[in-house]
């Protein structure tokens, strides 16, 4: 089937990044019928996805994609005996036509040849079309146009069915290559949830040696200071000093060694010579019962 598209390809490299879509109808005594083709000058088309396993991303080359399946969707339409007339509208944006072809289906040399022959043979002896009857000759008319149009039908539903399984298989290798990537990223996710996982059991395990030593040496320092306790406590036993009186005389030691005048009255020999004195002890120990009795105030006065 010799088709005149050239012209139409021509134009369509001419134009180039213009072309928002071609589309493609049979037209029947002045009237657009059934569509042929539907392309889409875009990546994502699933027209060019099911003809080619990459689709061009932009440029001359999508445009010569564009024209391949142009020509195998309108070949395989107009593969048919009867000659055929195909409009192809070339749209840019917002829907506005930029060009349109009108393409004739012709026979080739070979066809004509070969139909030119079949005329020149002799009818058969016996044929119904010889027949003069007007109603069977309607009758094979009717005939022959049913056998034309089921035949058309079957290739439009056998280009229709390969259309179909390659989308099929087009939209299978998709799904496949989106479930390949989202059990990639849940595995990823689990990976890295178990890495966090793990570092706060790494910190948590850390914070717990930590507490544990500092619990160790805590109880070590309490069990140095009561050993210390016990053994001074022993020692100030074997000298006659109570170790429960202790905290006063320390008190008292801190005040003598803080009053120098005091510090050196206390030091004085004469002074320990008066402390040897029961009357003097005495004098003392009355005056510190009663300054207990009463108020700072009151001892101050007296």
């Amino acid at each position: 089937m010799n088709l005149p598209l050239d012209d139409l390809f021509n134009a369509l490299r001419g134009l180039g990044s213009k072309v928002v879509y071609v589309r493609a109808m049979e037209r029947k005594k002045d009237q657009e019928t059934d569509q042929v083709a539907h392309v889409t000058n875009d990546v994502g088309d699933p027209v060019l996805q099911a003809f080619f396993e990459t689709v061009a991303p932009e440029g001359a080359a999508r445009t010569e994609q564009i024209c391949d399946v142009l020509r195998e969707l309108i070949e395989s339409y107009c593969d048919v005996p009867e000659p055929m007339t195909v409009r192809v509208h070339v749209y840019t944006h917002k829907s506005v036509r930029l060009r349109t072809f009108t393409v004739r289906s012709q026979a080739t040399l070979a066809e004509r040849a070969g139909a030119h022959q079949a005329a020149l043979l002799p009818d058969p002896p016996l044929r119904i079309d010889n027949v003069d009857d007007l109603l069977t000759q309607r009758l094979i008319a009717t005939m022959q146009l049913q056998q034309t149009h089921v035949e058309r039908m079957s290739n439009n539903y056998q280009a229709l069915f390969d259309l179909t399984e390659r989308i099929l298989a087009k939209v299978a290798g998709l799904m496949e290559q989106r479930a390949a990537r989202a059990e990639r990223h849940a595995l990823d996710l689990l990976d890295k949830r178990i890495a966090e996982k793990r570092l706060e059991l790494d910190l948590t395990a850390g914070e717990r040696k930590k507490e544990g030593e500092v619990a160790v040496k805590e109880k070590a320092i309490e069990t140095a200071g009561n050993v210390v306790e016990k053994l001074l406590g022993g020692v100030l036993s074997m000298v006659g000093i109570d170790p429960s009186a202790l905290g006063g005389l320390g008190s008292l030691a801190k005040v003598i060694e803080a009053d120098p005048e005091l510090k050196a009255a206390v030091s004085d020999p004469s002074a320990l010579a008066a402390f040897s004195d029961p009357e003097v002890r005495g004098v003392i120990t009355n005056f510190l019962k009663n300054y207990k009795k009463v108020s700072p105030e009151d001892a101050t006065e007296a």
